[in-house]
């Protein structure tokens, strides 16, 4: 509630995008960007995990073919 609010975005529309309901227009990203005082471009950073898994997966690649 506070971040649709502070946002401006209906509740709603929030919960959409939390949920992976509703894809948000890049209007609404922005506005959640600066609600959160964030760069707009932290949403689309992989996550810590998605980043050692794609290591894993390269140094799994690397051994198949060098040893």
């Amino acid at each position: 509630m506070d971040l649709s609010i502070k946002a401006g975005l209906s509740q709603n529309l929030v919960y959409l995008i939390e949920t992976g309901k509703r894809v948000p227009s890049l209007t609404t990203i922005l506005k959640l960007a600066e609600a959160l005082n964030v760069n707009p471009a932290s949403f689309f950073l992989p996550s810590d995990e998605e980043r050692m898994d794609a290591k894993a997966e390269i140094k799994a690649l690397i051994d198949k073919f060098i040893i």
